[in-house]
């Protein structure tokens, strides 16, 4: 990882850059990922293609979240038909003689 402020590579952990003195992520001057030159307003880094915004992160993170659910909710209608199929299978309307 990169600071965004000075370029310097610091640790994923690193609070504070050690030559800059700023945190790693806090400015806007490069990407954290491949250290490439950033538009101060960019969400996306041109060159790697990486999340520099915070907003774009959370989207992502939302639009993930979503798509799981969305995932879930078929396999549990799935699940509901199937077992409520095996039921009328068990459980014949006329019993046997």
């Amino acid at each position: 990882m990169y600071c965004r402020n000075c370029g310097n590579e610091v640790s994923e952990k690193a609070i504070m850059c050690v030559a800059c003195g700023t945190p790693p992520k806090a400015e806007n001057k490069y990407c954290y990922n491949c250290k490439s030159d950033t538009a101060p307003n960019a969400n996306i880094c041109m060159k790697c293609g990486v999340p520099i915004n915070e907003d774009v992160k959370i989207h992502t993170a939302n639009k993930d979240m979503n798509q799981s659910e969305s995932k879930d909710w078929l396999v549990t209608l799935l699940l509901c038909i199937f077992t409520g199929g095996i039921e009328t299978i068990a459980k014949p309307s006329t019993p046997f003689l």
